[in-house]
This record gives structure tokens, C-alpha cells and sequence, in this order.
């Protein structure tokens, strides 16, 4: 038991140490000082738990899975970011199933350690397969980090315009990240503000809406979670980058942006 403990406070003050080491690039850059503040402690603390969970989360996406629902409202397709898998997308499905989205489905990017060329191609290819099982002609997409970034390149240069109804982004790099310096797979070249995948964005066929924070540790400069090209945003201050993928605030700006004429919660409230 004292081993459990102790193997599980190593991991998260590793995580939080991975989180505290993104925030101090990221002050750097903006060239900012250093403040302690009750915000700035409470955004590390709530990142460093999500980080935390998220990633040990990972190993419950690894088997395979169909598409499976109910309902006749337009399927939702998620995808994933860096080093992440479907697992990571539990809470937001969660969130959306219980206010009627009844087919959610999230992939797996494949393959492992490739290019955002191949990952599109591969989002094309399981867009297909929820668009047979539910008899939909057009899916929305919602894409976390790198995730965004897979979508808007397949509806942009692999024809998933003619597929897709809405893609919304939660702490997407479209103009590229700095943080690309720290990534050892394949795909993370790609993430470069100047590479030939990030400069390959634009204006894309579709309505999009993209969520970003300010005080994002993974986006730097935070500013690149935008661009001109994606002029719907929806700034949430103070919320960390795994963070989205568990907090209420960026669910109900999902849900807001899946449906233009809003949707009441369980509790009541829009």
C-alpha cells in the first residue's frame, strides 16, 4: 500500500512538474514575470490533476471500438490530440450524451507515430464508417489540440468538407505551437508555427468554432489558437489545456457551438 502511494504522489508531482515547466516557456515568451497568484496556483493545481488522470487514462483506449448509439441528431465525431487517444474524451461524452447527442464517437489517430497527413486520412476513413452506421450524410467534428489540427487539414485537403457540418477546436494550435520543440513522435513536426502542415490552414468550407485559453501551457504563443481564417472563438480564461477536456465552462461552449440555439443542462441553466 505505502508503495501505491508513493508511486502515485511521484506521478503527479511529475505531472505537475511538466505543467509548471509549460508555464514558465510560456511567461518567458510573453515575457512576463512570475506571480503566485490564488488564479495562477488553482490553474496549475486543476492542470496538473487533469494531466494527471487523463494520461493514466490512456491504456482504456487502446481496444477497438464501434460505433455504437442512438437518436436521430447529427453524430459527433472527436479526435484526439498528441499522445492522447479516445480515452481522454470520457467526460465530454459523457457530457454530451446526457443532453442528446446520442451518437458520439471517438477515434484513435493512426497511425502511431506518422505524419497529420496520414491522421486525416485515417479521420476520413472513421468518419465514413459513423456515417454508414447512423445513415448520416454530414457529422460534426470537435478536435482537441493536435486533434483540431487533423480536422481542419482532412476537410481542407482530403474532401471532408462534403462531411462535415461543424468542426469545433478546444486549445488548437492553428497558427502553430513553440512547444513543438518538446514532442519525439513524428507528427509533432507538424505543429511548428512554420510548418508546411500549419501553413497549409485556412479558410475552411464549413462553420467553425474554436475555444482557447490565454493561460494554455501547450499553445505558445496562446495567441496562435487563432486565426484570421477562424474568426468564431471562444476565450475561456484561467482554464488549462487537458483541463478543457474536463471542465463544465468548455463543455457547455461545445454544446453551444453544436447547437447555435443552445441546449439546457440537467440543471437547468444554459
Amino acid at each position: 500500500m505505502a508503495l501505491l502511494v508513493a508511486l502515485l504522489a511521484a506521478w503527479i508531482v511529475g505531472c505537475g512538474f511538466v505543467v509548471g515547466i509549460g508555464h514558465a516557456v510560456r511567461l518567458a515568451d510573453r515575457a512576463e514575470p512570475l506571480r503566485f497568484s490564488p488564479n495562477a496556483l488553482a490553474c496549475w493545481a486543476r492542470e496538473t490533476a487533469a494531466h494527471a488522470l487523463l494520461v493514466g487514462m490512456t491504456p482504456l483506449g487502446w481496444p477497438p471500438r464501434s460505433v455504437k448509439g442512438r437518436g436521430p441528431r447529427r453524430p459527433v465525431v472527436l479526435v484526439p490530440g498528441y499522445l492522447m487517444n479516445r480515452s481522454c474524451f470520457a467526460f465530454l461524452a459523457a457530457y454530451l450524451d446526457r443532453r442528446g447527442w446520442g451518437w458520439v464517437h471517438a477515434i484513435n489517430n493512426r497511425p502511431f507515430n506518422g505524419r497529420i497527413e496520414l491522421f486525416a486520412e485515417h479521420l476520413g476513413r472513421e468518419v465514413e464508417r459513423v456515417c454508414q452506421a447512423t445513415g448520416a450524410d454530414r457529422v460534426d467534428l470537435v478536435g482537441h489540440s493536435m486533434g483540431g489540427i487533423v480536422a481542419a487539414h482532412w476537410i481542407l485537403h482530403h474532401g471532408g468538407g462534403t462531411r462535415v457540418n461543424r468542426l469545433v477546436t478546444l486549445g488548437s494550435p492553428l497558427r502553430g505551437t513553440k512547444m513543438a520543440t518538446f514532442a519525439v513522435l513524428r507528427e509533432g513536426r507538424d505543429l511548428f508555427p512554420d510548418s508546411e502542415c500549419i501553413q497549409g490552414l485556412g479558410p475552411l468550407p464549413c462553420p467553425s468554432t474554436h475555444v482557447w485559453s490565454e493561460h494554455d501551457h501547450l499553445v505558445i504563443p496562446s495567441g496562435h489558437a487563432l486565426a484570421d481564417w477562424a474568426p468564431d472563438h471562444v476565450q475561456l480564461p484561467w482554464l488549462g489545456h487537458m483541463e478543457m477536456l474536463m471542465n463544465l465552462r468548455a463543455f457547455r461552449a461545445v454544446a453551444d457551438a453544436l447547437n447555435p440555439d443552445k441546449v439546457l443542462d440537467t440543471a437547468g441553466e444554459e
